[in-house]
Formats: structure tokens, sequence, C-alpha cells
């Protein structure tokens, strides 16, 4: 038999001759079409990984949250995460990337170490301690509304809080941060939103940076003090026996307006001496509305600030800062819309 020749076929001078001017001109191919010799193939959307992972992250904490009380907390988070999915999946689509079906599990055993597993929540009796109020209604001021969660005026520590913990990984802020400006924001929303599941779940040993770019803390300190004085006036119009709820939430914001104006060094404008009181304030019966509103400005003006977010240390900070924010809003009854604030 004789040998097979070296020579080049016609058919390949062909090709060959047609991918020259083709690659020339920047003409690619489509990603699932052949390869053909000298053209390259279009590389994968940008932010498809991070998106990827962020959708069966979200997934997996939603399915981990599942079976709970419906009374308390799991429940309105679980609606969370699953709007937050399932709007990622068609902004992704939006994008050209295309986003792979959450697998199924045979196994109805869970965990909440780990919500990469797609576990449940544990079922043991949480312990309870108190904390701000838990909402009795929910008002959003755009986007999808999540429903109110408990009802009692202590919420739990709930063994769930550690779900939410477990899915606020660096490798998944810094991901995040280094996405695209177009995405950025709603991915670090994801993020935030675990770190205010956690919050309303109980837990209260959350770690806390301060790394926020100057302009962006300054950006956020002045509905930070604007909430900070009419949290000192509400104390100072209430009666003593009625007063830890307001103290506890005028606690965390006084903290977060001191590590904001650390933050915001020379680019933070002079504090006021007064501000005017929003309307209802000599109204005891609106207090927990008005505090609601300001807190929920407050979050909303960290969420103005994510696309700033480029580095890991201040995406972490922002991520704290928006969610725990939020959560203080969610429990004084005002329920976050999807991403929590993102205009």
């Amino acid at each position: 038999m004789p040998g097979r020749s070296n020579h080049p076929t016609r058919r390949t001078l062909l090709l060959a001759g047609l991918a020259l001017p083709l690659a020339g001109c920047g003409i690619r191919l489509e990603r699932d079409a052949p390869e053909i010799l000298g053209i390259p193939t279009l590389p994968p959307p940008a932010d498809s990984t991070v998106m990827q992972d962020t959708v069966t992250r979200l997934r997996q904490v939603a399915g981990a949250l599942a079976g709970q009380d419906p009374a308390a907390w799991t429940a309105p988070l679980r609606a969370l995460h699953t709007d937050q999915a399932d709007r990622l999946t068609r902004i992704a689509a939006s994008a050209g990337i295309e986003i792979s079906a959450p697998a199924t599990s045979s196994s109805s055993s869970t965990s909440t170490s780990s919500p990469q597993t797609g576990t449940a929540a544990p079922t043991t009796s949480p312990t309870t301690v108190t904390t701000d109020p838990a909402p009795t209604s929910a008002s959003t001021s755009g986007g999808s509304a999540i429903s109110s969660g408990a009802t009692a005026s202590t919420v739990s520590v709930h063994p769930a809080s550690t779900t939410e913990t477990a899915a606020l990984t660096a490798s998944a802020v810094a991901a995040a941060a280094a996405a695209t400006d177009e995405h950025r924001p709603a991915l670090l929303a994801t993020l935030a939103g675990h770190r205010c599941g956690a919050r309303v779940l109980g837990a209260t040993d959350l770690p806390v940076a301060v790394g926020l770019p100057s302009a962006s803390a300054a950006a956020v300190l002045e509905p930070v003090r604007l909430a900070v004085y009419v949290a000192e006036t509400l104390i100072a119009k209430t009666a003593a026996k009625d007063r830890t709820q307001l103290s506890t939430l005028l606690s965390l914001l006084t903290a977060e307006r001191m590590r904001l104006r650390t933050e915001a060094g020379t680019a933070a404008k002079p504090e006021q001496l007064s501000y005017a009181l929003p309307s209802g304030t000599d109204n005891p019966a609106h207090t927990r509305t008005t505090m609601a509103r300001l807190v929920h400005d407050c979050a909303t003006g960290v969420a103005a600030q994510s696309g700033a977010a480029t580095t890991t240390g201040a995406a972490t900070r922002l991520v704290q800062l928006w969610g725990d924010l939020t959560a203080a809003g969610w429990q004084w009854g005002q329920a976050p819309d999807t991403f929590l604030g993102l205009r």
C-alpha cells in the first residue's frame, strides 16, 4: 500500500488561504464554532465565572434555608436569595453568559456550615437574644419587595446564620470586586444580602473592616449623621423604659459614623450642629417608620458606592456596612428590594 502523503491537501490549502485574510480583518468564529486554522474563537464573556459562581451560591444558600419555620427570618431570606439568583441569571443572559442549571441532589440531609453542599439548615432550637425589633410591615422604594420576617421584638440566634456567614468568603468578595463595572454592583449586593441574612438571623460576632475610599465614605457619612441625630432626638423624647430598641440602633449608627469619619478624612464635610427633623418625628407612633426610612436611606447611600469598590478591601468593607444597614432597616420594617437599594 502506498505511504501517506505529507503534502497538504487542496482542502487544507483553501482553508488556510481563506483564514489569512479573515484573521487580518479581525473576524472571529462563534464560541461554539468548529476550529479553523488561523481564525481564533471568541473568548468567554466577561464575568462568566463569577456570575455562574454567584448564582450557584445563591441557590445553594436558598436551598439550605428551605423548610424552616415560615414565621422566622429564613423564609424571607430564601425569597431574597432566590430572587437575586433569578435576576442575575437574566442579567447574565443579556450579556451572553449561559448560567448552568443547579445540580439536583437525591439526599435530603443538610448542613448549614457549608452552603456549597446545597444542604438544609439545622433544626435545633435557636438561642434567643434581645436585638433590634423585627419587622411588622414591608415597603420598598423600587424593585421586587421581600416580605417581612419575624414579628417578635427579639430575634433568635438561628443555627442557619452560619449558612449565610459561610457564603461570605474572601474569594467571593475578591471576585465580585474584580468584576466589570456593569456587573460589580449587583454581585456585591448578593454578598451584602448574605451579611444581612446573618444579622437578622441573630449573628453578633461578625467581623468589621475599615477600607472604603475616602470619597465613598464621605458620601455615606451624611445620611448616617442625619440618622444618628434623629435617633438621639427620639431617645430624648422617649421614656427610659422604652429606649432599648432605639439605643441598640443608635449604637450601630454611632459606631459606623465614627468609622466613616475616619475613612473619609479630609473629604468629609464639617458636621452640622443640627438637622431638620423629618415630618412625624414629634409623633411617637411614627418612630418606627421614621427610623426605618432613615436607615434605609443610609443603606441606599452605601449601594450607590458599590461601583467604586474595586479592591478586595473596599469591597469587604462595603459588603459589611451595606448588609448591616439593610438588616437594621429590615428589622425596623423597611424590607429590601432585590438588589438592596441599587438604582
